[in-house]
């Protein structure tokens, strides 16, 4: 989800594990990252908006917010247990190997290397029965401070060979929304976009399950873009 400033994307970030299927479920975790520590700890960064907005919904406001050991707040769930959300920084590829998280955010992600991020995806899941699910959000990235739009960045490269961004660096209106399914080469270890799970199963991109011999189904990918004037 993304494009210019003001489109409400950390907004709708913080939002996300507020959904019923989430918010209702006990023992759902939600995890919301930062790409780095000062930016989740800054003014008006994910921990004080998280306050801001969380502590209308939990019961007895800011009660339900602990800050050690973990940045985390419990929400308490109708017939007994609760969700959390954690707030987290990206950090090293790796570190979250133990990790398990139904709804995955990551706010500004062009700001987290491609290994950072497949490292945080490959955790979500959940035994609670709800949608594992991914959100991400990204202004325009750059190749570095001191350049233009970064056409060589792995988010850049990822969203142009869905479909989603055009070779002139700007989104496809008629593929906003749009899914896709994705699998990567087992040659060249690049991602390969096809309309449906079908596509990528009959091309033999899809690895097998171990025991039943069948193509384990494809995750799907979508990209939404967001400007200023899109913001009610």
């Amino acid at each position: 989800f993304g494009g210019g400033n003001g489109g409400g994307k950390t907004f709708t970030l913080k939002m996300i594990p507020q959904l019923p299927e989430y918010r209702s479920t006990p023992g759902c975790q939600s995890v919301l990252f930062a790409e780095s520590n000062p930016k989740l700890e800054m003014a008006g960064g994910l921990v004080d908006k998280c306050k801001l907005y969380y502590s209308q919904a939990y019961p007895r406001g800011i009660e339900g917010f602990r800050h050690t050991p973990v940045k985390r707040w419990s929400f308490p769930v109708k017939g007994g247990g609760a969700s959390t959300v954690d707030l987290f920084f990206v950090g090293e590829a790796g570190q979250w190997d133990g990790l398990e998280a139904a709804v995955i955010c990551i706010d500004q992600i062009e700001q987290v290397t491609e290994k950072q991020a497949w490292s945080v995806f490959g955790r979500n899941r959940s035994g609670t029965g709800v949608r594992c699910r991914i959100f991400a959000t990204a202004n325009p990235p750059e190749t570095d401070l001191n350049a233009g739009p970064g056409k060589d960045h792995w988010l850049t490269k990822t969203l142009v060979k869905g479909g989603w961004i055009g070779n002139d660096g700007f989104p496809d209106p008629a593929m906003e929304g749009v899914v896709r399914y994705f699998s990567r080469d087992p040659d060249s270890g690049e991602l390969v976009f096809a309309d449906t799970s079908a596509e990528l199963e009959a091309a033999g991109l899809l690895p097998l399950d171990q025991q039943t011999g069948k193509a384990i189904p494809p995750k799907s990918m979508t990209f939404i873009g967001a400007l200023v004037g899109d913001h009610p």
